[in-house]
């Protein structure tokens, strides 16, 4: 079934209270192609243009989903046959709806939904990220360098929280891989093969077991103390967080669930000729 949005005199683009903190428009899917959009579809085209149009002047985010395909990496490639090829014109949006500076844009790089999608800050969460600055600039004063998980937020949080550093992607801090459940619900997956397995600490098919987990975020852990000296920042999810802690203080994996680590938080462990204490855990600004 095709859906056609209708543009004209919405209820939310006449309203004066529409909280763009709590709203957002989102455009999936909308490749131009090489051939442009074909007659029939032309006015849903038209009509979203006009609603990205309209979200702008209210300051409402808007969101695109970024469908150009990766070869070797997207499964819809193997389902569909080649089409859509990053870097190709295939590839780029409709000139009415090309994103514009301000504007979220989110890659795909699986075949459904948003699984492993790389999503950026929301503004709530930029405005968080600015908040930790002078948080940081408090507890730890004399960061002399900063890694961030390569994924978006994480590194937009770096750039807005320690805005005096560049910090260095580094794919080991990422969050764990669920692989082919990446993104489903519990009553999605309980009934799977294997979840049974996975919820004992295994691996979802395709993904990470804990102890894998916690190995690859330890041992670049371990790597970072070896080759630095100084206050050393590292921004990135909460699950590697808590094992960054608890591996520093000496605890096996399995504790690492005893820390509390929220969105936006500030965790510290000094660690000096060997030893590691917890200076600062969970700490987050005020407001």
């Amino acid at each position: 079934m095709a859906y056609v949005p209708v543009a004209q005199d919405t209820p939310w683009q006449k309203s004066a209270e529409i909280d763009p903190s709590r709203t957002a428009v989102l455009v999936i899917d909308i490749l131009g192609g090489e051939e442009g959009v074909i007659e029939p579809l032309q006015e849903m085209a038209d009509n979203a243009a006009l609603i990205v149009k309209a979200a702008r002047a209210k300051g409402v985010p808007v969101v695109f989903s970024d469908d150009a395909h990766l070869p070797g990496i997207d499964r819809e490639l193997q389902l569909w046959g080649e089409h859509g090829i990053a870097g190709s014109e295939a590839a780029k949006p409709l000139a009415s709806l090309e994103p514009q500076e301000g504007d979220y844009i989110i890659p795909k790089r699986r075949y459904d939904g948003f699984f492993q999608t790389d999503l950026d800050l929301t503004p709530a969460g930029e405005q968080q990220a600015r908040a930790l600055a002078p948080l940081i600039a408090r507890l730890a004063p004399d960061i002399d360098r900063a890694y961030a998980s390569d994924l978006s937020r994480a590194r937009h949080t770096a750039a807005l929280a320690l805005p005096q550093l560049t910090a260095q992607p580094l794919p080991a801090l990422r969050e764990m891989s669920f692989g082919a459940w990446e993104g489903r619900r519990y009553a999605e997956i309980k009934d799977e093969p294997g979840f049974a397995a996975f919820a004992g600490g295994g691996a979802a098919p395709g993904g990470e077991s804990e102890a894998d987990f916690a190995r690859r975020v330890t041992q670049a852990t371990d790597a970072l103390l070896a080759q630095s000296e100084g206050t050393v920042a590292l921004v990135a999810h909460a699950g590697p967080i808590r094992h960054i802690v608890a591996h520093l203080l000496g605890l096996e994996p399995a504790q690492s669930w005893r820390f509390c680590v929220d969105t936006a938080s500030l965790s510290i462990v000094t660690v000096a000729d060997g030893y590691a204490y917890l200076s600062a855990l969970n700490v987050r600004a005020l407001g």
